[in-house]
């Protein structure tokens, strides 16, 4: 891997729309959305080693801060970052009824997804109101996708760099820990493969930073021109990269698919491309009735784009695939009420 500078800072870009067909046909999306807000939060890439790319990461996992001081009653902790458990998958069940649904005019489909902490007291309680992060994963047919279109070897090794002190202890690469790789969501050393699977936004909306930043590689004179158009701040440009990234509903495997000619090295796009968020669901459960059980109910988001493209969400999909025994990553936090 071609080192390609330190201490690049890459935004959070909004989740949106997801792949087509012709790119990936599981890839999906995430709620949200949006174009160019520059105030989202950033993590931290790093490039290094003509054989290994460092990786910097948070090690908080993109943890929203706890509102409050001291302890949150009943529930968990609000004066310090809550840790992060490996959450094993008990069940998952589709729990929606057709009669219901149809009698509602909601055809989403309900999943409820029982979750086991760990034993020893790890699990902190919980009270009404409180959430679970969890961080998910893309699906692999989103992953083949992008190292197709980039070229990159899946079996290429990468080593991930937790920055920060919090996130359940320890801190560094975390090499051999099992802690770290529950934190990190993925083994440590890793290769390409995991990486982009447990890491890198994949299906997110192409933002003007994007496109501004992708152009210098563009190798067609025409494409690398086309890609500074649509980072242009305002004007035809901007209203053309709106169109064609919001309102036509692509994703960043689409624009690379679109743009053949614009290949980055692994480091550059590791400062391109978004870091995954973790999803926060209610809790469906009562920590006094279930001890380090937690349950989460989620409507799977599957819709239609206005030019008729099928989208799936990141989440939808990753919920969907669970199984028994299956173990996520996660936290319990302070609820907004």
């Amino acid at each position: 891997v071609s080192p390609e500078g330190v201490d690049a800072w890459g935004r959070w870009a909004p989740v949106a729309a997801a792949d087509d067909p012709a790119v990936a046909t599981a890839a999906g999306k995430g709620g949200g959305g949006g174009d160019d807000g520059d105030g989202d939060r950033v993590g931290v890439w790093a490039g290094a080693s003509d054989e290994r790319a460092s990786v910097l990461v948070d090690q908080d996992g993109g943890r929203p801060p706890l509102g409050g001081s001291g302890a949150g009653g009943d529930g968990v902790d609000a004066a310090r970052p809550p840790p992060i458990l490996p959450l094993t998958v008990v069940a998952s069940d589709v729990m929606t009824d057709a009669a219901v649904m149809a009698a509602d005019g909601d055809n989403r489909t309900v999943r409820e997804v029982r979750l086991l902490g760990p034993s020893g007291g790890d699990t902190p309680a919980y009270a009404p109101g409180d959430v679970v992060h969890l961080l998910v994963r893309n699906r692999p047919a989103a992953v083949a996708a992008f190292l197709r279109l980039t070229g990159l070897s899946p079996a290429t090794t990468v080593r991930v760099t937790a920055v920060g002190g919090g996130g359940g202890g320890g801190g560094g690469d975390g090499s051999g820990d099992g802690a770290a790789a529950v934190r990190l969501n993925t083994a440590n050393p890793t290769t390409v493969a995991e990486l982009a699977a447990a890491h890198l936004d994949l299906t997110a909306t192409p933002t003007r930073r994007f496109f501004a930043r992708l152009a210098p590689y563009a190798t067609d004179a025409a494409a690398a021109e086309r890609l500074r158009f649509f980072a242009s701040p305002a004007g035809a440009g901007a209203a053309a990269r709106r169109q064609y990234a919001v309102a036509e509903a692509r994703t960043l495997l689409m624009v690379l698919r679109d743009f053949p000619s614009a290949r980055p090295p692994l480091a550059a796009l590791l400062r391109l491309v978004p870091r995954l968020r973790p999803r926060a669901y209610s809790l469906a459960s009562a920590a006094a009735a279930h001890g380090r059980g937690l349950t989460v109910a989620a409507a799977l988001v599957e819709y239609v784009t206005r030019l008729r493209r099928r989208r799936r969400g990141v989440a939808s999909a990753y919920f969907d695939a669970l199984c028994a025994g299956d173990v996520v990553p996660g936290w319990v936090a302070r609820g907004a009420l």
